[in-house]
């Protein structure tokens, strides 16, 4: 079967009422005092049939008719930090940590990498790979030990003199120091299409609004919206077209807060003569503002992408960094992948791959969470609940999958007022607990996802044409169901 389990990661197949769910030897539990466990990664599996839940009863109706846009794909960030901390690990452990996120058959089925263009704050230093300054020719232009070891802007271009911290590139808007870094970019991808590395997209800068705050702690370059789209159309754009290496590669916009890509869209896609030089927005989880807004930035260009970029947990500086075994910050997960899938979203992107028991290495100490923490010291490493979280999504949803629609229904009572009572709030209890998301993969299969974050177990009653199967769902859990069309 599959490789990937945890105490409420169930997979359910429909027409073979096929349940299964992790018994007491099939993770190696290891509990760090707080809501759940991780589990220590050994060599063995095992699965259960789960037993039947008598709970109360709820309607999920999919109507396929109804299609939305295709998935792309998921995965998470290679930065530096994931590769020391690969290379703490022997080289056994390691391998069986990357088949973890990238093997389709005993693993969570990645599909993603994101790869930091030179260093970031999850560095032990920061570098460039041009670090001579006013060489505009780029005949210095070397990838640095990281890029070959583990795996930004040059800090001598920006008007800051340094990568760290508030700036934009130096000079008028698209002279030499614009153009020298979109070389410097392609550079980058001709430099890696050598080891056989080609990539399917570029985001224009990390976070760009970063670039105006003062006393920003650690890599940022300053981009607004409007600069980003001239930048991308009058040198970015001409300059990929010259290489076969960049000439089909996607440029990206925003890749920043998710609160701020509806006014990133309207002024990036506002004149029509530069709309074709950026391909989509990427956006970040950090904001965690309100969904409605994706929604409202596809409506705006709905010819072009929206993908979700990073997200990371502990990462307010008043909480707690690596929490092991934390449940809640795999729910958490669970609920932004699902709803940005729901507002028109094409893949998810997680940030650190792994990291150690600190939550790094990172130069700056920004230390935060992963799904996967890395003990080098045991040669050991931990797959916490947003692991889990995130293989409901990563191994159940193949590239090319439609998001379909589902809606959720609940009877009304016609019974004794107490009960009606009762009723009334379990609805509203139903409405804003129960998530639910549905899609058809390539080969035809159905797909529903549900999040349960209540305290309260209940029975699904899920609905397609004239066919309906009950599925019983715990308390804060999420369960994926499959069926096929003419079964």
């Amino acid at each position: 079967m599959i490789l990937i389990s945890y105490y409420y990661f169930i997979i359910n197949i429909l027409f073979y009422f096929i349940s299964f769910t992790l018994t007491k030897n099939s993770c190696q539990k290891k509990s760090y005092g707080l809501n759940s466990f991780v589990c220590v990664c050994s060599s063995k599996y095992y699965f259960q049939k789960r037993r039947k839940l008598n709970l109360p009863r709820i309607e999920i109706n999919i109507n396929t008719s109804k299609k939305y846009q295709k998935i792309f794909g998921f995965g998470g960030a290679f930065t530096d930090s994931v590769g020391i901390n690969l290379n703490q690990l022997s080289f056994n452990t390691r391998q069986k940590l990357l088949e973890q996120y990238f093997n389709s058959e005993n693993g969570i089925g990645y599909n993603i990498g994101r790869v930091p263009i030179a260093s970031c704050d999850f560095s032990t230093h920061e570098y460039s790979y041009l670090d001579i300054p006013n060489n505009f020719s780029l005949n210095n232009f070397k990838l640095a030990p990281e890029d070959y070891e583990l795996k930004q802007h040059h800090g001598w271009m920006k008007t800051s003199g340094r990568m760290k911290g508030p700036g934009q590139l130096k000079g008028p808007f698209n002279g030499i120091y614009y153009r020298t870094y979109a070389n410097y970019l392609k550079k980058f991808f001709e430099e890696y299409s050598i080891k056989n590395i080609n990539f399917w997209g570029m985001t224009i800068e990390n976070e760009p609004v970063a670039g105006s705050i003062p006393f920003y702690g650690w890599q940022a370059m300053y981009f607004s919206s409007k600069m980003q789209r001239d930048f991308a159309f009058n040198l970015l754009s001409p300059i990929f077209k010259e290489s076969n290496i960049t000439n089909k590669l996607k440029i990206i916009g925003h890749d920043d807060q998710r609160s701020g890509i509806y006014k990133a869209a309207k002024k990036i896609y506002e004149d029509l003569q530069k709309i074709d030089s950026i391909d989509g927005l990427a956006t970040h989880w950090y904001s965690r503002s309100d969904y409605e807004i994706l929604n409202q930035a596809h409506n705006f260009q709905p010819n072009k992408f929206i993908i979700s970029t990073e997200a990371c947990n502990g990462y307010l500086p008043w909480e707690h960094k690596p929490l092991l075994g934390d449940w809640f910050r795999g729910q958490a997960y669970g609920h932004d992948i699902l709803n940005n899938l729901k507002n028109w979203v094409i893949g998810w992107i997680d940030w650190n791959l792994c990291l150690n028991l600190q939550g790094g290495p990172n130069w700056v100490g920004n230390f935060v969470d992963s799904p996967i923490i890395v003990n080098a010291s045991a040669d050991e490493f931990y797959k916490q609940p947003m692991f889990y979280f995130l293989a409901h999504f990563s191994h159940f949803i193949p590239r090319n999958s439609l998001v379909i629609s589902s809606s959720l229904f609940i009877k009304k009572c016609k019974n004794e007022l107490f009960k009606c009572i009762l009723n009334s709030i379990n609805i509203n209890l139903i409405e804003n607990q129960i998530e639910h998301l549905a899609l058809i993969t390539p080969n035809g299969n159905r797909i529903l996802i549900l999040l349960n974050k209540s305290q309260e177990n209940f029975d699904v009653i899920v609905k397609e044409n004239n066919r309906s199967w009950n599925i019983p769902i715990k308390s804060n859990s999420i369960i994926t169901c499959i069926w096929k069309e003419n079964e």
